[in-house]
């Protein structure tokens, strides 16, 4: 009966190794102790991670890429069962593919992500009456560059959203809630705020928020008590903030209540006449890439147009009357 495997083409969205094809099953099933070592050599150098199970679900084999990607040692799997070596694979994709192909004798590939690895795999597995071989190539900057491109389409379709809303002239307390909420899930962070520059130039309120209901409206921030703040006035540049301990522990109570370890914070308004601040924060400690903080000062620009239509005292007093109506929300909002 014809090996399954060969004659069968990999998915075109990876290499076709066709002759490695050959190798693996000639090191399986057929070939003498002496020539097994010489192929499971030219298998230790492929660019491709490759390894082999037994019809036990015993590792026969894993190359040289393999330990790279799976980062565990030969000796750490050699020998042992599939769960043993990996127990958190169990009930996944990967342990489904692998039965299927094992139980059908059929070629099988897919791509899946695997969490212990942070990491997403592109799998070929090929069966024979011994086990299976297992083709797999790490695909995660490939996943990752879709995400940021999926996400930078829906960050795209919000601010589009927004500038509607500015032009419809909706309210702008409901504005500044949706621009708040709109930065924030645009760069997966659970807080956002609209910060408005008092009169006295120094210290910044609170006036539309996301994720912070338990934080009242008005609460507000020294610019001179932060470093971020005072870089962001002095630079008039974007800067993402990540607070170590003692300085969270210096935050006004309001500010440290959230546990934020990184933010993105930017001018709202013209440069030498600044209205306030928008920044999004997250708990986590994280990086922003470029595109995430281009897309927060998009959003800063489209809140300067709304802005120079409403002067400062409409909006506070709209926030004056969002605060007293606490069991609503302002439309548009998801706070």
């Amino acid at each position: 009966m014809q090996n399954p495997r060969v004659g069968r083409a990999f998915s075109p969205d990876i290499y076709v190794f066709n002759l490695l094809d050959l190798i693996s099953i000639l090191v399986e099933d057929f070939m003498s102790p002496e020539r097994k070592e010489a192929g499971r050599k030219v298998l230790d150098r492929v660019s491709d991670a490759f390894m082999a199970l037994d019809r036990d679900w015993r590792f026969t084999y894993v190359n040289d890429e393999a330990v790279k990607n799976l980062r565990k040692s030969k000796n750490e799997i050699l020998g042992d069962k599939l769960l043993e070596v990996f127990p958190e694979a169990e009930n996944t994709v990967f342990e489904e593919k692998y039965r299927y192909a094992m139980e059908n004798q059929e070629v099988v590939y897919f791509e899946g992500y695997y969490p212990p690895l942070d990491s997403w795999f592109s799998v070929n597995v090929y069966p024979s009456e011994s086990g299976i071989s297992i083709y797999f190539k790490d695909v995660t900057p490939r996943k990752e560059d879709d995400r940021r491109l999926r996400n930078n389409l829906e960050r795209q379709r919000e601010a589009r959203d927004l500038l509607r809303m500015v032009l419809e002239d909706e309210d702008p307390i409901n504005i500044l809630h949706e621009a708040a909420r709109i930065v924030s899930e645009g760069l997966g962070n659970e807080f956002g705020g609209i910060l408005m520059l008092e009169e006295n130039g120094s210290d910044l309120s609170l006036t539309a928020s996301y994720g912070m209901k338990e934080i009242e409206m008005g609460s507000s921030v020294a610019i001179e008590d932060s470093k971020y703040l005072r870089q962001l006035f002095k630079d008039k540049d974007p800067v993402t903030v990540k607070y170590s301990e003692d300085e969270i522990d210096n935050l006004p109570d309001w500010l440290r209540s959230l546990d934020i370890h990184s933010a993105v914070q930017t001018i709202i308004g013209r440069y030498n006449e600044p209205w306030g601040v928008i920044a999004t924060g997250s708990r986590r400690h994280r990086s922003y890439h470029d595109e995430e903080i281009e897309f927060v000062q998009n959003i800063a620009n489209i809140l300067g147009i709304a802005l120079d239509r409403d002067n400062s005292s409409k909006v506070l007093e709209s926030r004056e009357i969002s605060a007293k109506n606490t069991d609503s929300e302002p439309s548009g909002s998801k706070n």
